[in-house]
C-alpha cells in the first residue's frame, strides 16, 4: 500500500536515525525508498557576460569574464546603486524553490552590499528579491564574513532568494510603490546592486557562478549536510570544501595541511594537504581572485559531527620560513547515524606540509587522559629541509602559564620521525597547552598547539564539603525582602580572554557604587569545561574569593547561548517544518545551526556541569545565586527533530489506543505507528493542537531540570531563570526557589500581559535596564518599572543593570549615555513601589494557556482605562467580566466548555464573534463558541476594516457614548429572542455591531468583529480623532469597578495599594503604540472609588509636591498630568488623616 505523501514527509524524518527490521537496513540523511523531489537546473548563461546587457561604465560599476564566472566590480560606498539586467528575462518554474549560485568578493571584511533579484510577477509587477548568504545581515546584506565569537572572514558563499521557496521565509526587500505581494510565476530581470559599507576607498572585486534553479528540501537530499557555519545539498556541492579565501586573501604561496577529528579530543582519522602558488592581481594589491575560488575538498560522508583543523603556512616572498602560520578550526555536520568506526591516523604517518604532530598515550588515542594513566604525551618531528631548532612549550589553560621549555635535540631514525615523549606525570590534574614549534633563530619554519587535560580523581574528590554559610542570603528571604535587589552586569568585548575578564571584574569592583551589592557575572560555558568531562575552576575561584574579600555578592549567569558553547559539543540541532537545521542569521545560531536544548547529550552535559558548579562552591559567602538564561531557547522553532518525534510518537500511543483513532481525529492516513510524528504545514488543526499540548510541556523542561540539578547541591541560594514558561512551571519554578529574570520591560502593550500573570501566580520577576549602558530613552528605567508594576509590586524584586566598558572612568557612571544619577534618584521609588499590590482584577483579558495577549487587545482595555489581569488562571473564571477580544478563532473544546461554565455561573463574557469559531477538537465545525450561545454566524463572511460603529443609548451605553472602530467578520449575523442592540454600524443602522443576552445566570455580550481597533489606532486615519473606549461602559455594565478614569487614549494609567496602609500610587505613562509625538500628552486622572479622606499627592520622579486634596476632589476634578511619549509620572496618594 502506498504511503499517503503528507505521511511520507513525517515518516522519513522520523525514520531518518531508525534501523529496520534486524538492524541491517540505515536510512542515511532522511532517506525513504520513495521518488525523490529534488531537482537541479543548471544556468551556465547567468555566468556569461554575454547573457547581459551592458551597463554604463562608470567608476563606481563594470562587468566582465573571469573564465567561467561573471566578474563584476562595484563600489560599496552607501547610496551607490546599480542595475545589471538581462539580455532576454528568464522565466522561474513554479516547481523552483530556490534560485541559488556561488559567490566571492576580495575586501570580506570592509565591504557590504545589497545583493537583490529583479523579478517580475505574474501580473508585471515588478520587485526586488533580496538574497541571503552567510553572516547576512537584515534583507540578505552581503557581508563576506560569518560570526561566531567574533566576525570571521568566508571564501565563497552560496547564495539563495527565500522568496522563491516561501515567502513567509524571507519575503522580498522592496518593490515598486503601492505594488501587493508578488504572485507567481516569476521572471528573473537581472540583478540590483546597493552599497552598504565601504571601509576602503577601492571598488570591491566580486566573481558569481554556479547558477541553477533548484528545488531543494533537507528530507529528499541524498546528502545534506553543514560546513563552516554554511547549508549544503550534496546535489550541488557533492563534496565538502573550503577554498583558499578562507585562509588568505594575499599570500602568494599557501602550505595547507588539514586533519579531521571524529572526537573534538581526539587523534585524527583522515588527513591530507597541499600547496598552492598564486599569481598576483593585475588590477589591485593581493592576489589573482579567480585563484582563491579553488577548492580544497574534504572527502567525508559519513554522518556526524566533526571538526577539521587546517594549519596554513603562508609565504609572500621566496624563502623556506613562512611568514605566518595559522591554525584555523571548522565543524562539518551530517545529520544521521554514523554506519561505520573510523580509525586513528597514526602519528608516524606524514601529512603533507606538517613537520611536527602532537600525538596521545592514552588508551583511547584521546588528548583527556585518565586517572591511572600515564601523563606522557608523544610528539612527532619530521625531518625538515634545513638546520633549525626543536622547542616544546607546556602551559597552564587558560592563563598560559609556562610551567615546562624544552629544547630537543632530534636523532632522526632515517625516513622515520623522531617522537619525544613529553612526561607530565608530576603535574596535577587539569588542562595544558602544549606548542611543539620548529624554528630558527628568526621566525618558525612550522608549529602546532594542542590541548591536552588530566583527569581529576573523582573518587577522592570533595569539592567543598562545608555547609552553605549563615550569611548567605535564602531565597526565601530574597523573595521577601522590601527593597530591590539592585546588581550590575559587567560587559566585556572579549568572553574568552581571561586576563581581560578579570582586568574588568577587578575593576569593577573596585568603582562598584556602594548601592550595588551584587554582581552578575557571565562566564561562558566554554571556559568551564573547555574538554568533556574537563573543567577549569581556575577563574571562578578567583571571582568569589576576591568577591568574598571585598564583601561583594556574586551570582552566576553560565552561558549557555550558542557563543558560549564549548567547540567539543556534537551538533545537536533542532528542525523546523521543513525538518531544516540551518539558520541565516548570525544571532541564536551554533555553527549555523539551532540548537535544540532538549537533545539527551547536551542537555545531560549542562545538568551535570550546573551540579558540579552548585556542589564546588556551596561553601563560599560571595556566591549568592544563580541566573539560568540561554538566548536562543524558545527562540526556536524547533521539535521536528528525531528525538523529539520519537517522544511524540511515545507520547500519541497512550494518549490514543488504535491508530486508526489517530487518524479519524487527525484525518491522517497513517498504516504504522513509526509514521507518527509532528505535523506538517498542510495537517489538520486537530494534529497540531495535540501536537502542541504535547511540545509546550516540554517548553521550560529544560530550565526545570537544571533548577533540579541546583537543587540536588543546594537548597538555599536564589535562582533566576528566564524562559518561556506555561503558568503551572512558573508555580513549580516559584515553589523551588525561583524568580524570573526580563530581558528588558519597557513595552506594557507586548511585555505587560506576562508581567501581570506572573505577578497572579506569585512568581516575582527581576527587570533589566539597559538605561545606564545604551541609553535609547533616558527614561528607559521609569518604562522598565511602568510595566513591571501593572501586576504590583511583587516583580520589583530587583533590578539588574550594565556596567559601562570602562569602569575605571571617573566619570563613568555619570556620563551620557550613562546615567547612574537618574537610577540613584530612582532607588528610593522602586522601594516603595515593591510594598504595593495591585488592585483588585474583577475583568481579565483571556487568553489560552501559555499564550501571551495582543497589543491590539491590551492598548484597547488600557485606553479603556480598565484595571484587568491577564491569562487563563482558575481566578480568571471568578472575575465579574471575562473579555475574549484576541484573534483567537480556535480554542480546544476544554476551553470552550469552561467558558459555557464561567456563563452559566453568572460571568459576564465579553467576545468577539470570531473567538472560539473553531476547535481542533471539532474538525469540521464553525462558530462552535457563539453558536453555544444561542448567536447565529453571519450569512457572508465580507471583512471591512476600521468600521465605524455607534453606541445605542440604554442598558449598555450611557446618552454620550461616541464612535468606535471595528474589524468586522462579515454581514447577515442573526440573534436569538430575547437579545439586544447595544451598538450598530453606522453606515447601516440596521446591522447590529454589539449584541448581548443573558445566559442563564450570566451574560454574553458579542461584538460582531474579528478584531477592535485600539481608540489611539483610529486617530491616525479618517478624520484624525481617537474612538470611544466603549468597553470602558461594557465593564461598569458588568459590575467591574472604574478605580480610574482617564478621557487620554495616550496615556495608560495603573493604581496600586501599599499593602498594609491607606498609601496608592498611580503611575500613568505614555508608551502606547502608534503615538505620535504632536499630539497632546496632557490629561486628567480622576479616582472614583478612592476612599474618603484627605489626601497628599506627591510627584515621586520630579520630587515636586501636589499639596494635600480631599477624596472627593480626587474623584470629581483628578489630577492633571502632561507627559511627553516614552515619559512616565508616578503620583503618590497618602492618606493623612
Amino acid at each position: 500500500m502506498a504511503m499517503p505523501l503528507r505521511t511520507r514527509a513525517v515518516a522519513t524524518a522520523l525514520l531518518r536515525y531508525v534501523a529496520l527490521g534486524c538492524g541491517v537496513l540505515l536510512l542515511l540523511s532522511g532517506r525513504l525508498a520513495a521518488e525523490a523531489s529534488i531537482r537541479i537546473e543548471p544556468l551556465p548563461q547567468l555566468a556569461n557576460v554575454e547573457s547581459w546587457q551592458a551597463p554604463n561604465r562608470t567608476k563606481g560599476f563594470a562587468v566582465d569574464q573571469q573564465a567561467d564566472r561573471l566578474h563584476l566590480v562595484f563600489s560599496c560606498r552607501p547610496g551607490n546603486a546599480q542595475t545589471l539586467l538581462l539580455k532576454h528575462p528568464l522565466e522561474i518554474p513554479r516547481w523552483a524553490n530556490s534560485l541559488t549560485f556561488l559567490g566571492i568578493k576580495d575586501i570580506p571584511h570592509g565591504t557590504q552590499l545589497k545583493l537583490d533579484f529583479l523579478v517580475r510577477d505574474s501580473a508585471g509587477r515588478e520587485y526586488r528579491f533580496y538574497t541571503e548568504s552567510i553572516g547576512s545581515g537584515p534583507e540578505g546584506v552581503y557581508r563576506g564574513s560569518c560570526y561566531t565569537t567574533s566576525w570571521t572572514p568566508v571564501g565563497a558563499v552560496r547564495f539563495s532568494v527565500p522568496a522563491f521557496g516561501s515567502r513567509a521565509r524571507g519575503g522580498y526587500a522592496s518593490s515598486l510603490p503601492g505594488n501587493p505581494a508578488p504572485q507567481p510565476p516569476y521572471t528573473l530581470l537581472g540583478f540590483f546592486l546597493e552599497g552598504q559599507y565601504e571601509s576602503a576607498d577601492q571598488p570591491t572585486n566580486l566573481l558569481f557562478w554556479g547558477f541553477a534553479l533548484a528545488r531543494l528540501n533537507p528530507i529528499d537530499s541524498e546528502f545534506y549536510y553543514l560546513f563552516n557555519d554554511q547549508e549544503y545539498f550534496g546535489e550541488l556541492d557533492p563534496v565538502p570544501s573550503l577554498t583558499l579565501a578562507d585562509f588568505s586573501y594575499s599570500a602568494r604561496k599557501l602550505q595547507v595541511s588539514w586533519e579531521v577529528r571524529d572526537d573534538y579530543a581526539g587523534m585524527p582519522v583522515l588527513a591530507g594537504g597541499a600547496t598552492y602558488d598564486l599569481a598576483p592581481s593585475k588590477e589591485e594589491p593581493g592576489v589573482n581572485l579567480l585563484q582563491l575560488t579553488e577548492p580544497l575538498p574534504i572527502p567525508i560522508r559519513n554522518p556526524g559531527t566533526y571538526w577539521i583543523s587546517v594549519r596554513v603556512r603562508q609565504s609572500n616572498v621566496e624563502s623556506i620560513l613562512p611568514d605566518k602560520i595559522e591554525e584555523k578550526e571548522y565543524r562539518l555536520f551530517i545529520p544521521g547515524r554514523s554506519k561505520e568506526k573510523m580509525t586513528t591516523w597514526p602519528l608516524s604517518r606524514p601529512i603533507p606540509n606538517q613537520y611536527v604532530r602532537i600525538g596521545s598515550a592514552a588508551r583511547d588515542g584521546s588528548y583527556i587522559y585518565g586517572v591511572r594513566e600515564p601523563f606522557l604525551v608523544p610528539v612527532a618531528f619530521f625531518r625538515p629541509p634545513g638546520e633549525f631548532l626543536y622547542k616544546i612549550h607546556v602551559r597552564r589553560y587558560p592563563w598560559r602559564e609556562e610551567v615546562r621549555s624544552i629544547d630537543v635535540q632530534p636523532a632522526w631514525p632515517g625516513d622515520a620521525p623522531f617522537v619525544y615523549t613529553l612526561d607530565l606525570r608530576t603535574l596535577p590534574a587539569g588542562l595544558y597547552e602544549i606548542e611543539a614549534e620548529i624554528a630558527t633563530e628568526l621566525r618558525p619554519f612550522d608549529r602546532v598547539t594542542r590541548l591536552v587535560a588530566k583527569r581529576e580523581n573523582t573518587s577522592r574528590l570533595t569539592e567543598n564539603p562545608d555547609p552553605i554559610p549563615a550569611e548567605v542570603p535564602s531565597f526565601q528571604d530574597e523573595l521577601a525582602r522590601k527593597t530591590p535587589l539592585l546588581s550590575v552586569t559587567p560587559v566585556f568585548d572579549r568572553t574568552a580572554d581571561v586576563d581581560h575578564r578579570w582586568k574588568i571584574f577587578t575593576e569593577a569592583v573596585k568603582t562598584l557604587p556602594p548601592m550595588f551589592p551584587t554582581i552578575e557575572w557571565i562566564v561562558p560555558w566554554a571556559l568551564l569545561e573547555p574538554y568533556p568531562g574537563v573543567y577549569d575552576w581556575s577563574e571562578l575561584d578567583r571571582i568569589l574569593n576576591f568577591a568574598k574579600e571585598k564583601r561583594i555578592g556574586i551570582y552566576l549567569w553560565i552561558g549557555f547561548e550558542a557563543g558560549s558553547l564549548p567547540e567539543w559539543m556534537p551538533s545537536s540541532y533542532a528542525e523546523d517544518e521543513d525538518h531544516r537545521i540551518f539558520g541565516i542569521t548570525p544571532l541564536y545560531l551554533f555553527h549555523g545551526g539551532r540548537l535544540n536544548y532538549l537533545a539527551p547529550p547536551l542537555k545531560a552535559h549542562i545538568e551535570t556541569l550546573m551540579s558540579r558548579l552548585a556542589a564546588r562552591y556551596r561553601g563560599s559567602p560571595a556566591l549568592h545565586g544563580y541566573f539560568i538564561m540561554d538566548e536562543s531557547y524558545g527562540r526556536t522553532p524547533g521539535g521536528y527533530e528525531p528525538e523529539t518525534q520519537a517522544e511524540f510518537r511515545a507520547y500519541c500511543q497512550k494518549r490514543w489506543a488504535t491508530l486508526q483513532e489517530l487518524n479519524n481525529r487527525w484525518e491522517a492516513k497513517f498504516i504504522d505507528w513509526r509514521e507518527v510524528g509532528s505535523p506538517p504545514r498542510d495537517s489538520s488543526d486537530s494534529w497540531k493542537a495535540d501536537w502542541w499540548d504535547f511540545y509546550r510541556l516540554r517548553l521550560g523542561s529544560f530550565h526545570k531540570e537544571i533548577v533540579e540539578a541546583i537543587r540536588g547541591q543546594d537548597s538555599r541560594r536564589l535562582i533566576f531563570v528566564e524562559g518561556w514558561y506555561s503558568w503551572e512551571l512558573e508555580q513549580w519554578m516559584r515553589d523551588h526557589g525561583c524568580a524570573m529574570a526580563n530581558g528588558g520591560a519597557q513595552d506594557p502593550a507586548t511585555l505587560g500581559g506576562g508581567m501581570i500573570e506572573r505577578a497572579e501566580v506569585e512568581f516575582q520577576e527581576r527587570s533589566e535596564s539597559v538605561s545606564l549602558m545604551w541609553g535609547d530613552d533616558p527614561t528607559r528605567i521609569e518604562d522598565t518599572v511602568f510595566t513591571a508594576t501593572l501586576g504590583g509590586g511583587g516583580n520589583c524584586i530587583g533590578l539588574r543593570t550594565y556596567l559601562p566598558m570602562e569602569p575605571n572612568h571617573p566619570d563613568a557612571w555619570d556620563k551620557p549615555p550613562v546615567s547612574l544619577d537618574r537610577l540613584r534618584k530612582f532607588v528610593p521609588i522602586l522601594g516603595e513601589l515593591r510594598q504595593t499590590i495591585a488592585m483588585p482584577f474583577d475583568a481579565y483579558l483571556f487568553c489560552e494557556n501559555f499564550q501571551n495577549p495582543t497589543p491590539w487587545a491590551m492598548m484597547t482595555l488600557a485606553q479603556s482605562a480598565l484595571t484587568f489581569g491577564v491569562g487563563s488562571l482558575p481566578k480568571a473564571f471568578r472575575s465579574k467580566m471575562l473579555f475574549v477580544i484576541q484573534s483567537e478563532q480556535q480554542l480546544r473544546e476544554r476551553v470552550i466548555e469552561q467558558l459555557v461554565e464561567y456563563v452559566r455561573k453568572g460571568g459576564t463574557l465579553v467576545m468577539c464573534a470570531t473567538a472560539g469559531r473553531k476547535s481542533p477538537d471539532h474538525p469540521g465545525e464553525d462558530w462552535i463558541l457563539l453558536r453555544q450561545f444561542g448567536f447565529g454566524p453571519p450569512t457572508s463572511e465580507e471583512v471591512r476594516y476600521y468600521v465605524r460603529a455607534r453606541a445605542v443609548p440604554g442598558t449598555v451605553f450611557p446618552s454620550g457614548a461616541g464612535v468606535f472602530e471595528l474589524y468586522t467578520c462579515g454581514r447577515g449575523q442573526s440573534t436569538p429572542p430575547g437579545a439586544q442592540t447595544a451598538a450598530s454600524f453606522v453606515e447601516d443602522p440596521r446591522e447590529p455591531a454589539i449584541s448581548w443576552r443573558t445566559f442563564e445566570k450570566g451574560k454574553v455580550v458579542v461584538i460582531w468583529a474579528s478584531e477592535i481597533v485600539p481608540p489611539m489606532v483610529s486617530e491616525g486615519h479618517g478624520e484624525g480623532h481617537p474612538s470611544y473606549p466603549f468597553l470602558r461602559d461594557i465593564a461598569s455594565w458588568g459590575g467591574v469597578p472604574l478605580f480610574l478614569e482617564n478621557m487620554n487614549v495616550h496615556l495608560w494609567a495603573n493604581l496600586l495599594k501599599r499593602r498594609s496602609e491607606g498609601v496608592y500610587y498611580c503611575l500613568v505613562g505614555r508608551l502606547m503604540w502608534y503615538d505620535q509625538p504632536e499630539r497632546s500628552g496632557e490629561g486628567v486622572i480622576r479616582f472614583p472609588l478612592l476612599p474618603d479622606g484627605r489626601y497628599r499627592v506627591s510627584e515621586l520622579v520630579s520630587q515636586a509636591e501636589r499639596g494635600v486634596m480631599t477624596a472627593d476632589r480626587l474623584k470629581k476634578e483628578g489630577l492633571p498630568v502632561a507627559l511627553s511619549p516614552r515619559e512616565v509620572t508616578i503620583l503618590r496618594l497618602e492618606r493623612v488623616d
